[in-house]
C-alpha cells in the first residue's frame, strides 16, 4: 500500500540521517527552525541543518519556525533511526 512504502521510505531517510551524523554527537551546525510546539514556553521543535539533508527534534529555547539557530547533535543512533539536536544560541 502507499502507506506502507511511505513508511519505508522514511525509516530509510531517518537511518541515513543518524548514519550520515554518527560519531559527531557534540558538534555545533547552523539549522533552520521547520516547525515549533505551539504556546508560551514550547521548547520542541523539527530543524533543518545547513549544507547537509538532514533534520531531527530539537529542544530548547527560540524555536520559532524560520528561525535561524546554532544547534548541538546530542544524538545519532542508526539502529533506532533518531536523530536530537539542542539549541546552541540564536542567530
Amino acid at each position: 500500500s502507499d502507506r506502507r512504502t511511505r513508511e519505508v521510505e522514511r525509516a530509510v531517510l531517518d537511518a541515513t540521517e543518524a548514519w550520515t551524523l554518527r560519531g559527531r554527537e557534540g558538534q555545533t551546525f547552523s539549522a533552520v527552525v521547520l516547525d515549533a510546539e505551539a504556546g508560551p514556553g514550547s521548547r520542541k521543535g523539527t530543524v533543518v541543518l545547513d549544507g547537509h539533508a538532514v533534520r531531527g527534534r530539537c529542544t530548547g529555547g527560540g524555536l520559532r519556525p524560520g528561525t535561524r539557530v546554532q544547534v548541538r547533535l546530542e544524538e545519532a543512533d542508526v539502529a533506532r533511526r533518531t536523530v536530537r539536536f539542542a539549541v546552541d544560541g540564536v542567530e
